[in-house]
Parts: structure tokens; C-alpha cells; sequence
């Protein structure tokens, strides 16, 4: 993603072998900007069950991220839940010769708002 206040966002991806740019221009809000790429890359992800492998089991996209490359947040969606997490890279020592992980958070929260009818 490339993205700062004169920029557009860009997403370029390989589908089917053909190269997808979409883009759109930024806003002076980054959650609505972050939101909007992961948007736009939803366009090109693979679905499970759409490309069978062998035995059963199916090419799916597993996650999509992006990278704020000012404030170093990793952002990441997983294929079972569409919330956007992040991870502020900068909190961690970047020059560490020690390999830094984390647990994939997967889990879907759905929230059901109380109605009135």
C-alpha cells in the first residue's frame, strides 16, 4: 500500500496471473483509508471451494496486510475474521538479532445489537 496525503492508495496484486492495480485517493482519515484498501484487496482474494487442489482441500487467500511505513503498524485480516488488526512494530527492538512472532488472532467477534421493534 502506498499512501500519504497527496498519494492515492494503490493495491497492485497478481490474479490469474494478470497484474490488478486499483487505486483511490486518500482521505484525511486513516482508519477510512486502511479500511478502503482492505477493500479494494478483498477484489482480488480467493475464496475456499472456488480452486479444489488435490484431496479436498482448496487455494484460499488466508490473510491480507498492509504496512504504514510512518508510524511501522503491521495491519492483517484473516480469512475467518474480517476485523482489522494491527501491530506497532515500533514497540518491539527492531535491531534484535532475536526472530519476533505472534499468534495470529483469527477468531470472528460478532456483535448482535439489542433492536426495538
Amino acid at each position: 500500500m502506498i499512501a500519504d496525503k497527496n498519494s492515492c492508495i494503490v493495491v497492485e496484486s497478481l490474479k490469474d496471473g494478470l497484474k490488478v492495480r486499483l487505486n483511490v485517493k486518500n482521505t484525511d482519515n486513516k482508519d477510512e483509508d486502511i479500511n478502503q484498501f482492505f477493500h479494494i484487496l478483498g477484489s482480488v482474494e480467493q475464496q475456499k471451494g472456488l480452486c479444489e487442489l488435490v484431496n479436498g482441500k482448496y487455494e484460499y487467500t488466508i490473510y491480507s496486510s498492509c504496512c504504514d511505513l510512518t508510524e511501522a503498524v503491521y495491519y492483517y485480516k484473516t480469512y475467518d475474521s474480517y476485523q482489522i488488526k494491527g501491530l506497532k512494530l515500533f514497540n518491539e527492538n527492531l535491531n534484535s538479532k532475536d526472530i519476533i512472532s505472534y499468534d495470529l488472532i483469527s477468531e470472528e467477534n460478532i456483535y448482535i445489537c439489542k433492536t426495538s421493534f
